[in-house]
């Protein structure tokens, strides 16, 4: 069963002219689970998922670049700080 077609998930807002600049790093395996807590919207270019895996959070950047999806993800940290970076990335305030 799919969505609706009118149904959509939390779009990030533009990026403001002043935000935080996220440090982007290649995946590294960790752990066999990760939990997804939120994500962006499917519809978007780029998806945003705040994950948490370990006792850890992160926020993971996945793209379609020439046919195959890019992952990224920020530093794993303390749920607090990666959420507190979630709610920025969402207000445009940080990307």
């Amino acid at each position: 069963m799919g969505f609706p077609l009118e149904f959509h998930g939390v779009h990030a807002a533009p990026l403001a002219a002043a935000h935080e600049r996220i440090r982007w790093a290649v995946p590294v395996p960790r752990t066999d689970r990760i939990r997804g807590r939120s994500h962006t919207c499917v519809c978007q270019e780029v998806q945003f998922e705040l994950c948490e895996a370990g006792g850890l959070a992160f926020i993971r950047r996945l793209r379609v670049l020439q046919g195959r999806v890019v992952v990224h993800e920020t530093e794993w940290t303390v749920t607090a700080r990666a959420v507190r970076l979630w709610e920025l990335l969402l207000r445009g305030r940080a990307r």
